[in-house]
């Protein structure tokens, strides 16, 4: 599995990824609009993306097309247990607490972070910004 982090080219046949949010979402919103009859998704809250978590999710990831996570309460520097769950799927995510931990001394329960998982299958061809 592939994660996406900073700007530049999306090369789709080798799933290299390196690209902006905003470039993401020109991608996914191009995919809904020529498969949207067939896409099939899930939504979860995971509540911190967890050692359960992960293996709910990997006997489920064959039903899905798109699995989208909020609340993975992950940082960048272990945003790699994504690619635990399949080698099916690329994922984009983004960590909300990059900033507090930056800062110094994290206090508190972890929080915030979004993924968005996409079946490999969807990315055929290459695609630049």
């Amino acid at each position: 599995m592939a994660s996406v982090f900073g700007h530049g080219c999306l090369n789709l046949s080798t799933v290299n990824i390196a690209c902006s949010d905003v470039f993401v979402i020109r991608i996914l919103c191009h995919l809904f609009y020529f498969y949207m009859d067939h896409i099939r998704f899930l939504s979860l809250n995971c509540h911190g993306l967890s050692s359960d978590i992960i293996s709910y999710l990997r006997s489920v990831v064959c039903n899905y097309d798109f699995i989208i996570l909020q609340e993975t309460w992950l940082s960048h520097a272990n945003s790699h247990r994504l690619g635990d769950i399949s080698n099916d799927f690329v994922y984009f995510h983004s960590s909300a607490m990059e900033d507090r931990l930056l800062s110094g001394v994290f206090s508190g329960r972890p929080f915030g972070g979004t993924a968005i998982l996409v079946r490999s299958v969807f990315f055929q061809q290459s695609i630049c910004s």
